[in-house]
Protein backbone atom coordinates (compact mmCIF):
# COMPACT_ATOMS: atom_id res chain seq x y z
CA UNK A 1 0.00 0.00 0.00
CA UNK A 2 2.87 2.35 0.73
CA UNK A 3 4.19 1.74 -2.77
CA UNK A 4 0.86 2.77 -4.32
CA UNK A 5 0.78 5.94 -2.23
CA UNK A 6 4.40 6.65 -2.99
CA UNK A 7 3.85 6.05 -6.69
CA UNK A 8 0.82 8.35 -6.64
CA UNK A 9 2.80 11.08 -4.87
CA UNK A 10 5.65 10.72 -7.36
CA UNK A 11 3.21 11.08 -10.27
CA UNK A 12 1.68 14.15 -8.66
CA UNK A 13 5.14 15.60 -8.05
CA UNK A 14 6.09 15.01 -11.69
CA UNK A 15 2.85 16.61 -12.85
CA UNK A 16 3.46 19.63 -10.60
CA UNK A 17 7.05 19.84 -11.86
CA UNK A 18 5.82 19.93 -15.47
CA UNK A 19 3.30 22.62 -14.54
CA UNK A 20 6.06 24.69 -12.92
CA UNK A 21 8.20 24.32 -16.05
CA UNK A 22 5.28 25.46 -18.19
CA UNK A 23 4.61 28.42 -15.90
CA UNK A 24 8.28 29.38 -15.92
CA UNK A 25 8.20 29.34 -19.72
CA UNK A 26 5.00 31.42 -19.72
CA UNK A 27 6.59 33.85 -17.28
CA UNK A 28 9.64 34.26 -19.49
CA UNK A 29 7.43 34.86 -22.53
CA UNK A 30 5.45 37.48 -20.60
CA UNK A 31 8.65 39.14 -19.40
CA UNK A 32 9.89 39.40 -22.98
CA UNK A 33 6.52 40.76 -24.10
CA UNK A 34 6.61 43.31 -21.29
CA UNK A 35 10.13 44.30 -22.26
CA UNK A 36 9.03 44.79 -25.86
CA UNK A 37 5.97 46.78 -24.75
CA UNK A 38 8.11 48.98 -22.53
CA UNK A 39 10.60 49.61 -25.36
CA UNK A 40 7.72 50.47 -27.69
CA UNK A 41 6.19 52.81 -25.10
CA UNK A 42 9.53 54.51 -24.52
CA UNK A 43 10.00 54.98 -28.28
CA UNK A 44 6.47 56.38 -28.58
CA UNK A 45 7.07 58.74 -25.66
CA UNK A 46 10.33 59.92 -27.21
CA UNK A 47 8.64 60.52 -30.57
CA UNK A 48 5.78 62.38 -28.87
CA UNK A 49 8.24 64.61 -26.97
CA UNK A 50 10.20 65.32 -30.15
CA UNK A 51 7.02 66.12 -32.05
CA UNK A 52 5.74 68.35 -29.25
CA UNK A 53 9.07 70.18 -29.15
CA UNK A 54 9.03 70.69 -32.93
CA UNK A 55 5.44 71.99 -32.77
CA UNK A 56 6.30 74.37 -29.94
CA UNK A 57 9.28 75.70 -31.90
CA UNK A 58 7.09 76.16 -34.99
CA UNK A 59 4.40 77.88 -32.93
CA UNK A 60 7.01 80.22 -31.44
CA UNK A 61 8.36 81.10 -34.92
CA UNK A 62 4.86 81.72 -36.27
CA UNK A 63 3.89 83.85 -33.29
CA UNK A 64 7.01 85.96 -33.89
CA UNK A 65 5.55 86.71 -37.33
CA UNK A 66 2.14 87.56 -35.87
CA UNK A 67 0.43 84.25 -36.66
CA UNK A 68 -1.58 82.97 -33.70
CA UNK A 69 -1.69 79.18 -33.32
CA UNK A 70 -4.54 77.53 -31.41
CA UNK A 71 -4.03 73.86 -30.49
CA UNK A 72 -7.13 71.67 -30.32
CA UNK A 73 -7.46 69.85 -26.98
CA UNK A 74 -7.79 66.47 -28.74
CA UNK A 75 -4.37 67.05 -30.34
CA UNK A 76 -2.89 67.77 -26.91
CA UNK A 77 -4.39 64.53 -25.60
CA UNK A 78 -2.99 62.54 -28.54
CA UNK A 79 0.51 63.75 -27.85
CA UNK A 80 0.26 62.65 -24.23
CA UNK A 81 2.61 59.76 -23.38
CA UNK A 82 0.59 58.54 -20.40
CA UNK A 83 -1.66 56.30 -22.50
CA UNK A 84 1.22 54.09 -23.61
CA UNK A 85 2.22 53.39 -20.00
CA UNK A 86 -1.33 52.34 -19.12
CA UNK A 87 -1.11 49.56 -21.70
CA UNK A 88 2.25 48.38 -20.38
CA UNK A 89 0.88 48.35 -16.82
CA UNK A 90 -1.77 45.77 -17.74
CA UNK A 91 0.94 43.39 -18.90
CA UNK A 92 2.81 43.81 -15.62
CA UNK A 93 -0.21 42.60 -13.63
CA UNK A 94 -0.52 39.58 -15.93
CA UNK A 95 3.13 38.66 -15.31
CA UNK A 96 2.65 39.10 -11.56
CA UNK A 97 -0.26 36.65 -11.67
CA UNK A 98 1.92 34.08 -13.42
CA UNK A 99 4.66 34.57 -10.83
CA UNK A 100 2.15 34.06 -8.01
CA UNK A 101 0.84 30.84 -9.57
CA UNK A 102 4.39 29.53 -10.02
CA UNK A 103 5.27 30.37 -6.41
CA UNK A 104 2.15 28.56 -5.17
CA UNK A 105 3.11 25.48 -7.17
CA UNK A 106 6.65 25.56 -5.79
CA UNK A 107 5.21 25.68 -2.26
CA UNK A 108 2.99 22.67 -3.04
CA UNK A 109 5.96 20.75 -4.43
CA UNK A 110 7.99 21.48 -1.32
CA UNK A 111 5.17 20.11 0.85
CA UNK A 112 4.93 17.02 -1.35
CA UNK A 113 8.70 16.55 -1.09
CA UNK A 114 8.49 16.67 2.71
CA UNK A 115 5.62 14.16 2.61
CA UNK A 116 7.61 11.86 0.32
CA UNK A 117 10.68 12.02 2.53
CA UNK A 118 8.52 11.24 5.56
CA UNK A 119 6.99 8.24 3.76
CA UNK A 120 10.37 6.89 2.73
CA UNK A 121 11.84 7.24 6.22
CA UNK A 122 9.06 5.12 7.78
Amino acid sequence: MKKKGLSKLQKEAESEKQEISRLQYDLEVERKALSMARAWAEDEAKRAREQAKALEEARYRWEKHGIKVVVDSSLDEESSTGVTWLTAGKQVSSAEGTVNRAENLVDKLKLMQITLKGSLEK
